[in-house]
């Protein structure tokens, strides 16, 4: 869209000499202007441009000036400025040959301060067919930003005609995870809008077979020399954790009767490796994949499961890409669009006040979280009074959310805008050590048990004190909730401790359980579970809390846990 505006003033700049050849006043004023757009000092650039469009008697120079005050305003990050002189050179120049970029370049700007209706209604009015054209990809890009579904399908129900829209909303849907998708309404925007079937070409299940032994392949990367696994994978063997705990789990399998062949591959983190190791003979006989772990042997292993019609899960990821348009493939973890979700549950059944404060980091992860979180709170009655972006640097901007300032002290006495029950609560999307520092100690200033929802990531990473968060209350969302107490984490321990000479992580206990779980939904219903599992609601965990796969591919079981004498218990699943 920049690279259209700046075509279209090369354009202007012959016609805007000529006419400047009379008036060499004017013609300085302009080109000293223009140069300070080239250099991007937009702010001087808007006041020069201004200057020279007030300028009254034989002024040829006014309505490209003022379309260049405009262009600055915006690129300065001044929209509402850019919008008041692009209305004005529409009234005040409407006879003026430029008006269909005038209309363009105002459709920009509804689009930045997301004005969607006014933005879709200035494109209609635009007459020439390559000006619109352009007008129209510009406005898709915006709308492919947009995490809004629902606002999105109610715009295109507004404005049916708007098939640049309808391109956009089938693509989300076709995105989101099978369970999700409204089949139905996709198929509509495709046959309406003569959309690429594909979007809706989705494969059947094939018919699960029940066996005496089922073959499990772990593709994972074993002798991966420099392991540098995510961010949250602080152990350098995590990786022969994942295994060992497998292992063990297929020991416990066989003694309940269920047979397994556990197939060890080894990745190496590497995507031509993985697809020399998909093509063999051995893969042919697999029942279930579990991993690949990262992304690039991930999609290989993820086009073969979908190709060939077999089961894969990621052990660790909780990411909702991993399992999109695949209804082969499952999260064990769940992804960070259920969490949200199911915090924003536990939020809507616990807290009496109906408004929320949310805050998140400027991690993609974060931000999915956070959104997922705001529209199921929305969803469930809350307001959410305010929803703030930290960025990196900017960690200090929480007092301001959360504490009044010195000529505010009112904001916490009752009415004021930071008042627990205009608050309602705070919910906490990032693990940014210094935003969670910063909330937990805003929240201490205000000595009023604020009611906070954070994640178990920051007791994991001793980003908080134990007894700081416990004095607090502090909630936190635990998809990887163990009870240590607990029989099953006892046994399993001593069978480790045996084997292994050391203490399990949390990487053998996600391969203990998720073997443990898959081996015997294969054992129960065949090597294809989906439909059964599908309407399991809930089954118990034997390390982890639990599993429930309804209606998705991504584990429902979302724990959320607080310290009661100094020990976490459960609060919500």
């Amino acid at each position: 869209m920049k690279d259209r505006i700046l075509l279209f003033l090369l354009f202007l700049l012959p016609l805007q000499l000529v006419h400047a050849q009379s008036k060499n006043d004017n013609q300085q004023k302009y080109l000293r202007a223009k140069n300070l757009f080239k250099q991007e000092q937009y702010v001087q650039a808007m006041d020069a441009f201004r200057q020279l469009a007030a300028v009254q008697n034989n002024n040829s120079f006014a309505e490209y000036a003022s379309f260049y005050y405009a262009l600055s305003a915006l690129e300065a990050g001044r929209p509402a400025e850019a919008r008041a002189m692009l209305q004005q050179i529409r009234r005040k120049y409407s006879g003026w040959d430029q008006q269909e970029e005038v209309s363009y370049l105002l459709t920009r700007v509804y689009l930045e301060e997301k004005s969607w209706v006014q933005a879709i209604e200035t494109i209609r009015e635009i007459r020439n067919k390559r000006v619109q054209a352009d007008a129209r990809e510009m406005a898709a890009n915006f709308f492919a930003r947009e995490q809004d579904l629902s606002m999105l399908k109610n715009l295109l129900q507004k404005y049916p005609e708007a098939d640049y829209l309808a391109k956009v909303v089938a693509n989300k849907i076709s995105r989101q995870p099978l369970p999700e998708q409204d089949q139905e309404y996709l198929q509509q925007l495709v046959s309406t809008y003569k959309l690429d079937k594909e979007l809706v070409n989705k494969p059947g299940l094939g018919t699960s077979q029940k066996k005496e032994a089922y073959h499990v392949a772990a593709l994972l990367p074993f002798l991966y020399n420099d392991l540098q696994p995510e961010s949250n994978l602080h152990t350098q063997n995590f990786v022969l954790d994942i295994y060992e705990g497998m292992k063990i789990a297929v020991e416990d399998l066989d003694s309940l009767g269920v047979k397994i062949n556990l197939h060890a591959f080894d990745t190496k983190r590497d995507s031509l490796t993985t697809k020399k190791l998909i093509n063999t003979r051995e893969m042919e006989k697999m029942d279930l994949i579990v991993g690949p772990l990262y992304p690039g042997p991930s999609k290989v292993a993820f086009d073969f499961s979908y190709e060939n019609g077999v089961n894969m899960v990621n052990p660790l990821s909780f990411n909702p890409e991993v399992i999109q348009n695949n209804p082969y493939s499952f999260l064990f973890r769940p992804s960070l669009v259920t969490q949200g979700k199911r915090a924003a549950e536990f939020a809507s059944r616990s807290f009496e006040d109906k408004n929320a404060f949310i805050i998140y980091g400027p991690k993609e992860k974060d931000s999915i979280m956070a959104h997922s979180y705001k529209q199921a709170i929305e969803k469930n009655g809350f307001r959410v009074k305010r929803m703030e972006k930290i960025p990196a640097g900017e960690e200090s901007r929480i007092n301001k959310i959360l504490l009044p300032g010195n000529d505010n002290r009112d904001a916490m006495k009752e009415g004021g805008s930071l008042h627990q029950k205009n608050v309602g609560h705070v919910f906490v999307a990032s693990e940014d050590e210094l935003i969670v520092s910063y909330t937990i100690n805003a929240l201490e200033k205000r000595g009023d048990r604020l009611p906070l929802v954070g994640h178990e990531s920051w007791l994991k990473k001793n980003i908080v004190r134990f007894d700081q968060v416990e004095r607090l209350g502090v909630y936190f969302v635990a998809p990887e909730f163990v009870d240590y107490t607990s029989e099953g984490y006892l046994e399993f321990r001593n069978k480790y401790r045996e084997r292994v000479n050391n203490l399990p992580s949390r990487f053998a206990y996600a391969g203990y359980d998720l073997m443990m779980y898959f081996g015997q939904m294969m054992h129960q219903y065949g090597n294809l579970f989906q439909k059964e599992i599908d309407q399991e609601p809930f089954r118990k965990g034997i390390l982890c809390t639990g599993y429930s796969f309804t209606n998705s591919n991504d584990n429902q079981c979302v724990p959320v846990v607080k310290f009661n004498e100094s020990a976490l218990e459960i609060v919500f699943q």
